[in-house]
């Protein structure tokens, strides 16, 4: 039998911790009033359940309860209230810095809540918070609408839209969050209400990027627009010395450009055709006191560090290789731009695919300390003489 003891949350530099023992008797009233399973350390899925995206947060909840309706989120609530634990929420797991879980907290596991429903003559769809903005576009395609999500199919909607949300739609249609007309949540003292205009209407203005902490969502009503399912786009790619041309011509075409053309990615890179690796890795920050910190991953001393928890994050959440390479170090002030080189090695059905990809990291100096704010990664394309 596993273990039912649950440590819950004094604040660590890493993670929540806690000290708080749960008596079995308990946790077996908890799991009669639950739909969905209750995960204990050692259980069988557990390890799955409370894995995210980014593979270096290791985190071991206390238990994980794996919701698979309103009813069971309002139990839970109400279960870390009588107890006085600690709650963390997991929706699509995507946020990298790792918010879903913390150390002997109790965990929601929204990731089985995915249904979708759409009104096509109202333009609304209704989608639960476990939802990843792949399961909603498939359905709102189908009639041919969308809602302005992001730009990665497998981030979830929850996370997006509570943070505010942008992606390819932006431009046109404004931020995530302002399509949203209505929240489905379970406040803190277990209600459930619907936030609107009208209805709550502090709530919904609080969920549309007034912080956290607000309650539990677990669905949200999408205003939809008219888009595809056919839609004209891809990449562009020109020859490094075309650069002085072609970015006077994008400078006009920015200013011009209607609201429906969105340019993702407006970058120009010269083609490697060789590149010694080796020499360019001495180019990141030689000085030993320099630090850079991201959200999840702590203090980092030099590239080597960098490096490593990268590897960590990539190459434990798919069935690839990654192995960055610095080229190119640029600081000006309390900015520093980083290009890397990104080698990938991933294995499909047995077959082994070899990429590079081109990254670009934006690092901001803050307190002493270098924190990565912005990374963005593009295909490497090889171009030949003849223009192939």
């Amino acid at each position: 039998m596993t273990n039912p003891a649950a440590t819950l949350p004094s604040r660590t530099s890493d993670a929540l911790s806690v000290q708080v023992a749960l008596d079995p008797s308990a946790i077996g009233a908890l799991r009669s009033r639950l739909r969905g399973p209750v995960l204990l350390p050692g259980d069988p899925g557990y390890d799955d359940a409370r894995s995210l995206w980014n593979a270096t947060i290791d985190r071991r909840p206390a238990l994980v309860i794996r919701c698979l309706g309103v009813a069971d989120v309002v139990a839970a609530v109400e279960f870390v209230r009588e107890h006085r634990l600690a709650l963390t929420i997991k929706g699509g797991g995507h946020n990298i810095s790792g918010l879903a879980v913390a150390d002997g907290a109790v965990m929601l596991d929204m990731s089985l809540m995915r249904g979708v429903r759409v009104d096509p003559a109202a333009r609304l769809a209704w989608a639960q918070v476990g939802c990843l903005l792949g399961d909603v576009d498939r359905e709102t395609q189908l009639h041919g609408l969308a809602a302005p999500l992001g730009f990665v199919s497998t981030t979830g909607i929850a996370g997006l839209t509570l943070g505010g949300g942008f992606g390819y739609l932006t431009r046109r249609f404004g931020w995530t969050c302002d399509s949203v007309v209505a929240f489905d949540v379970v406040t803190a003292d277990a209600r459930v209400v619907r936030a609107t205009e009208t209805e709550h209407p502090d709530l919904f203005w609080a969920l549309r990027g007034g912080g956290g902490n607000f309650g539990v969502v677990t669905g949200f009503t999408y205003r939809l627009a008219p888009v595809g399912p056919e839609i004209l786009g891809g990449a562009i790619v020109w020859r490094a010395d075309e650069a002085p041309r072609i970015l006077d011509a994008f400078r006009t075409l920015a200013e011009e450009a209607p609201p429906e053309l969105i340019a993702a990615n407006e970058r120009f890179y010269r083609a490697f055709e060789s590149l010694d690796i080796k020499e360019m890795e001495a180019v990141w920050f030689t000085a030993a006191a320099v630090q850079c910190v991201h959200p999840g991953w702590g203090p980092l001393s030099g590239w080597s560090d960098v490096r490593d928890s990268w590897v960590r994050i990539f190459n434990n959440t798919s069935a690839m290789t990654f192995t960055p390479h610095v080229v190119h170090l640029s600081v000006v002030g309390e900015v520093a731009w980083l290009l890397c080189i990104e080698e990938i090695t991933s294995r499909q059905a047995d077959e082994e695919h070899a990429s590079q990809i081109l990254a670009t990291n934006v690092f901001e100096r803050r307190n002493g300390q270098w924190l990565l704010v912005n990374h963005h990664a593009s295909p490497i394309f090889r171009v030949t003489q003849d223009g192939g």
